[in-house]
C-alpha cells in the first residue's frame, strides 16, 4: 500500500510565494477543484466568485453538489456546496491571471472567492486546503514522482511534517 508524507505548508499567506507555489502545484497536477458555497440556492454570488467561475468554465470536467471534499465533511446538508473540478493541461496556464486574483491561499474563501482550492494527481488530492480553517495538507510520495521538499522550500515556503498517511486516507475524486 502506498503511503504519503503529510506536510502543513507554511508561507501561503505571502502573495509572491503563494503564486509560485500555485504554479508548482499546477505543473505537477492533472486537475484542481474549487468549492462554490451558497447559504441558499437562489443567493447571488459575489463578482469575484462569478468571474472565476466564468473564466475557468472551459476547463470544467465535473460539477456536482457535495457533502464532502478534501479536508471537509458537511454534517447537516443545510447549505449548498458545489465542487467544480477543472482539468489542467498546457493551456490552463493561460488563466494564471484568473487564479492569481487570489493573493493568498487563505483568501480562497466565501464570500469573495470560491473556497478550498485543491490539486489532484491521478485522482488523488495531493494538496488540499480549507481557507476558513487555515488548514492545508500536502501529501508527497517518497518515490520522486512529486516535488522534493528541498525544491519546495527554495520558493519560500516551509513544509512542516505532520505524519505518514495511507493512500486510502487521502481524498480521491469520484467522477
Amino acid at each position: 500500500m502506498t503511503e504519503y508524507n503529510c506536510y502543513y505548508v507554511d508561507g501561503c499567506e505571502k502573495k509572491d510565494t503563494w503564486h509560485l507555489f500555485q504554479r508548482v502545484l499546477l505543473a505537477y497536477s492533472d486537475a484542481f477543484s474549487l468549492v462554490y458555497f451558497k447559504y441558499q440556492d437562489n443567493e447571488t454570488q459575489s463578482v469575484g466568485v462569478s468571474q472565476i467561475y466564468e473564466e475557468l468554465s472551459q476547463y470544467k470536467i465535473d460539477e456536482r453538489r457535495v457533502m464532502e471534499w478534501p479536508g471537509t465533511r458537511q454534517m447537516n446538508g443545510r447549505y449548498h456546496y458545489r465542487m467544480v473540478t477543472y482539468r489542467i493541461d498546457s493551456s490552463v496556464f493561460n488563466v494564471m491571471d484568473t487564479l492569481e486574483k487570489v493573493d493568498s491561499l487563505w483568501k480562497w474563501d466565501y464570500p469573495i472567492f470560491p473556497m478550498d482550492i485543491c490539486f489532484y494527481k491521478n485522482g488523488i488530492a495531493w494538496f488540499a486546503s480549507s481557507a476558513h480553517e487555515h488548514w492545508n495538507a500536502l501529501y508527497l510520495q517518497t518515490d520522486g514522482s512529486f516535488p522534493l521538499v528541498s525544491d519546495l522550500n527554495s520558493i519560500g515556503i516551509h513544509l512542516v511534517f505532520k505524519n505518514r498517511v495511507a493512500e486510502t486516507d487521502v481524498f480521491h475524486l469520484n467522477m
